[in-house]
Protein backbone atom coordinates (compact mmCIF):
# COMPACT_ATOMS: atom_id res chain seq x y z
CA UNK A 1 0.00 0.00 0.00
CA UNK A 2 2.94 2.27 0.67
CA UNK A 3 3.88 1.90 -3.01
CA UNK A 4 0.51 3.46 -3.92
CA UNK A 5 1.30 6.48 -1.71
CA UNK A 6 -0.71 5.44 1.32
CA UNK A 7 0.79 6.05 4.73
CA UNK A 8 0.40 3.25 7.16
CA UNK A 9 -0.13 4.37 10.72
CA UNK A 10 2.51 3.07 13.10
CA UNK A 11 1.62 -0.12 14.97
CA UNK A 12 -0.36 0.70 18.03
CA UNK A 13 1.34 -0.68 21.06
CA UNK A 14 -0.97 -3.08 22.73
CA UNK A 15 -1.54 -2.29 26.38
CA UNK A 16 0.01 -4.94 28.56
CA UNK A 17 -2.34 -7.50 30.03
CA UNK A 18 -3.51 -6.74 33.59
CA UNK A 19 -1.42 -9.63 34.94
CA UNK A 20 1.70 -8.34 33.20
CA UNK A 21 0.95 -4.80 34.40
CA UNK A 22 0.73 -5.93 38.00
CA UNK A 23 4.04 -7.66 37.61
CA UNK A 24 5.63 -4.48 36.23
CA UNK A 25 4.30 -2.26 39.04
CA UNK A 26 5.38 -4.47 41.88
CA UNK A 27 8.94 -5.49 41.26
CA UNK A 28 10.02 -8.74 42.80
CA UNK A 29 11.62 -8.13 46.17
CA UNK A 30 15.35 -8.56 45.92
CA UNK A 31 16.51 -11.56 47.80
CA UNK A 32 18.81 -10.24 50.49
CA UNK A 33 20.17 -11.33 53.81
CA UNK A 34 17.62 -10.98 56.61
CA UNK A 35 18.38 -7.84 58.60
CA UNK A 36 19.94 -8.48 61.96
CA UNK A 37 17.88 -7.19 64.85
CA UNK A 38 19.36 -3.83 65.83
CA UNK A 39 21.05 -4.19 69.19
CA UNK A 40 19.64 -2.04 71.93
CA UNK A 41 21.67 1.11 72.42
CA UNK A 42 22.56 0.16 75.97
CA UNK A 43 24.41 -2.98 74.95
CA UNK A 44 27.04 -1.11 72.95
CA UNK A 45 27.51 1.63 75.53
CA UNK A 46 29.52 0.68 78.55
CA UNK A 47 31.10 2.40 81.50
CA UNK A 48 34.26 4.22 80.56
CA UNK A 49 36.81 2.86 83.02
CA UNK A 50 39.71 4.88 81.63
CA UNK A 51 41.80 6.19 84.52
CA UNK A 52 40.39 3.83 87.15
CA UNK A 53 43.24 2.62 89.37
CA UNK A 54 43.84 -0.36 91.61
CA UNK A 55 42.73 0.45 95.17
CA UNK A 56 45.53 1.20 97.63
CA UNK A 57 45.57 -0.91 100.78
CA UNK A 58 48.28 0.79 102.83
CA UNK A 59 48.05 1.08 106.59
CA UNK A 60 45.97 4.17 107.52
CA UNK A 61 48.03 7.26 108.27
CA UNK A 62 48.06 8.79 111.75
CA UNK A 63 44.98 10.95 112.33
CA UNK A 64 46.17 12.56 115.58
CA UNK A 65 44.04 13.12 118.66
CA UNK A 66 41.20 15.60 118.06
CA UNK A 67 40.42 15.77 121.80
CA UNK A 68 43.92 16.98 122.69
CA UNK A 69 44.02 20.31 124.55
CA UNK A 70 46.22 22.71 122.61
CA UNK A 71 48.63 25.04 124.35
CA UNK A 72 49.86 28.28 122.80
CA UNK A 73 53.18 26.53 122.18
CA UNK A 74 51.37 23.70 120.31
CA UNK A 75 49.56 26.21 118.10
CA UNK A 76 52.81 28.03 117.38
CA UNK A 77 54.56 24.74 116.45
CA UNK A 78 51.54 23.76 114.37
CA UNK A 79 51.73 27.02 112.37
CA UNK A 80 55.46 26.47 111.76
CA UNK A 81 54.91 22.86 110.68
CA UNK A 82 52.00 23.83 108.43
CA UNK A 83 54.16 26.48 106.70
CA UNK A 84 56.98 23.97 106.28
CA UNK A 85 54.55 21.42 104.82
CA UNK A 86 53.15 23.97 102.37
CA UNK A 87 56.69 24.80 101.22
CA UNK A 88 57.43 21.12 100.54
CA UNK A 89 54.03 20.73 98.89
CA UNK A 90 54.64 23.66 96.54
CA UNK A 91 57.87 21.96 95.41
CA UNK A 92 55.85 18.86 94.43
CA UNK A 93 57.57 16.56 96.93
CA UNK A 94 54.40 14.63 97.74
CA UNK A 95 55.89 11.85 99.91
CA UNK A 96 57.89 14.32 102.00
CA UNK A 97 54.89 16.67 102.27
CA UNK A 98 52.73 13.80 103.59
CA UNK A 99 55.26 13.29 106.40
CA UNK A 100 55.31 16.98 107.33
CA UNK A 101 51.50 17.34 107.16
CA UNK A 102 51.27 14.28 109.44
CA UNK A 103 53.53 16.08 111.96
CA UNK A 104 51.21 19.09 111.75
CA UNK A 105 48.18 16.83 112.30
CA UNK A 106 49.79 15.29 115.39
CA UNK A 107 50.20 18.81 116.81
CA UNK A 108 46.61 19.88 115.95
CA UNK A 109 44.15 17.24 114.76
CA UNK A 110 41.29 19.74 115.00
CA UNK A 111 42.26 21.65 111.85
CA UNK A 112 40.83 20.46 108.54
CA UNK A 113 43.52 22.11 106.41
CA UNK A 114 46.42 19.63 106.91
CA UNK A 115 44.05 16.70 106.26
CA UNK A 116 42.91 18.25 102.99
CA UNK A 117 46.45 19.01 101.84
CA UNK A 118 47.69 15.55 102.85
CA UNK A 119 44.69 14.09 100.93
CA UNK A 120 45.76 16.09 97.88
CA UNK A 121 49.29 14.64 98.12
CA UNK A 122 47.86 11.12 98.42
CA UNK A 123 45.75 11.76 95.33
CA UNK A 124 48.89 12.81 93.43
CA UNK A 125 50.43 9.46 94.43
CA UNK A 126 47.34 7.52 93.25
CA UNK A 127 46.31 6.47 96.75
CA UNK A 128 42.56 7.14 96.56
CA UNK A 129 41.53 5.15 99.66
CA UNK A 130 43.99 7.02 101.86
CA UNK A 131 42.83 10.28 100.27
CA UNK A 132 39.19 9.45 101.07
CA UNK A 133 40.07 8.76 104.74
CA UNK A 134 41.72 12.18 105.09
CA UNK A 135 38.87 13.93 103.30
CA UNK A 136 36.32 12.19 105.54
CA UNK A 137 38.19 13.51 108.58
CA UNK A 138 38.39 17.03 107.12
CA UNK A 139 34.64 16.94 106.37
CA UNK A 140 33.93 15.80 109.97
CA UNK A 141 35.82 18.88 111.15
CA UNK A 142 34.27 21.20 108.55
CA UNK A 143 31.34 19.83 106.47
CA UNK A 144 31.53 22.87 104.15
CA UNK A 145 35.13 22.28 103.11
CA UNK A 146 34.83 22.42 99.31
CA UNK A 147 38.38 21.13 98.72
CA UNK A 148 37.76 18.03 100.86
CA UNK A 149 34.63 17.20 98.82
CA UNK A 150 36.52 17.91 95.60
CA UNK A 151 39.46 15.59 96.37
CA UNK A 152 37.21 12.90 97.82
CA UNK A 153 35.14 13.08 94.63
CA UNK A 154 38.25 12.68 92.50
CA UNK A 155 39.43 9.75 94.63
CA UNK A 156 36.04 8.04 94.20
CA UNK A 157 36.32 8.58 90.46
CA UNK A 158 39.76 6.89 90.44
CA UNK A 159 38.20 3.91 92.24
CA UNK A 160 35.34 3.74 89.72
CA UNK A 161 32.74 4.91 92.29
CA UNK A 162 31.15 7.29 89.79
CA UNK A 163 27.93 8.08 91.69
CA UNK A 164 29.84 9.01 94.87
CA UNK A 165 32.30 11.00 92.76
CA UNK A 166 29.53 13.02 91.11
CA UNK A 167 27.82 13.67 94.45
CA UNK A 168 31.02 15.02 96.04
CA UNK A 169 32.09 17.05 93.02
CA UNK A 170 28.61 18.58 92.66
CA UNK A 171 28.67 19.57 96.34
CA UNK A 172 32.20 20.99 96.03
CA UNK A 173 31.06 23.21 93.14
CA UNK A 174 27.96 24.24 95.09
CA UNK A 175 29.98 25.25 98.18
CA UNK A 176 32.69 27.06 96.23
CA UNK A 177 32.72 26.79 92.44
CA UNK A 178 36.03 25.51 91.12
CA UNK A 179 36.93 24.99 87.44
CA UNK A 180 38.85 21.78 88.09
CA UNK A 181 36.05 20.26 90.20
CA UNK A 182 33.60 21.21 87.44
CA UNK A 183 35.83 19.59 84.80
CA UNK A 184 36.10 16.41 86.91
CA UNK A 185 32.32 16.43 87.34
CA UNK A 186 31.79 16.67 83.56
CA UNK A 187 34.23 13.77 83.15
CA UNK A 188 32.13 11.41 85.33
CA UNK A 189 28.71 12.59 84.10
CA UNK A 190 28.43 10.14 81.11
CA UNK A 191 29.13 7.18 83.42
CA UNK A 192 26.63 8.47 85.98
CA UNK A 193 23.96 8.78 83.27
CA UNK A 194 24.70 5.23 82.11
CA UNK A 195 24.46 3.84 85.67
CA UNK A 196 21.17 5.70 86.24
CA UNK A 197 19.76 4.23 83.00
CA UNK A 198 20.67 0.75 84.20
CA UNK A 199 19.12 1.37 87.61
CA UNK A 200 15.75 2.70 86.41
Amino acid sequence: MESLGATIPPKAERPPSPAKEAKMETPEPESKEPEAEPESEESDVELDLTGVVEPDNDEPLDMGDPSKELSDADLEKFDEKRSEAMGVFSEGEWEKAIGVFTEAILLNAGSAMPFVKRAQCLLKLSKPNACIRDCNRAIEINPDNAAAHKFRGRAHRLLGNFLEAAKDLRLACKIDFDDQADEWLREVTPNVSFINLKLF
